[in-house]
């Protein structure tokens, strides 16, 4: 995505780490990429938003990333992901899964409210000097 207020990109650098540590799932049709996302699991780790905010790091999954490609958004791609994201998070045994999204992206935000995500924290400076609200699903 272009626009940098809405979506900031995983580096390269943290998208293998993700590759190696956590759950990074893709949706295909055909041999075409259609959807990706990044799960941090509970570690300890910078990326572990639950850490950030006061967590314990071993309890808290983040929902880190999400891209659907342009073609196939208003599909539930991302609810999806969201839902296999509670799912896994239950298996590890996380007590809650925090992410951050920006307030003027409606649809994603829409979707994880839907999912009980709560507001924890609103207009927060993250990714170099972006403004995300925090939310969290305790599970």
């Amino acid at each position: 995505m272009s626009d940098k207020d809405l979506y900031v990109d995983t580096t390269r650098e943290e998208l293998i780490e993700s590759l190696h540590l956590d759950y990074v799932i893709g949706a295909y049709e055909g041999d075409k990429l259609v959807d990706i996302a990044t799960f941090i699991d509970a570690r300890n780790t910078s990326r572990n938003l639950g850490k950030k905010f006061g967590g314990k790091p071993n309890e808290c999954y983040t929902f880190d990333a999400v891209f659907v490609h342009p073609e196939y958004r208003g599909l539930g791609l991302q609810r999806a992901f969201i839902e296999l994201a509670k799912k896994q998070a239950v298996i590890d045994g996380a007590s809650s899964i925090w992410t951050t999204v920006a307030s003027a992206n409606e649809h994603s935000y829409n979707n994880f409210t839907k999912l009980g995500f709560e507001l924890y924290k609103k207009d927060v400076k993250m990714y170099g000097d972006h403004i995300r609200d925090v939310l969290i699903l305790k599970i």
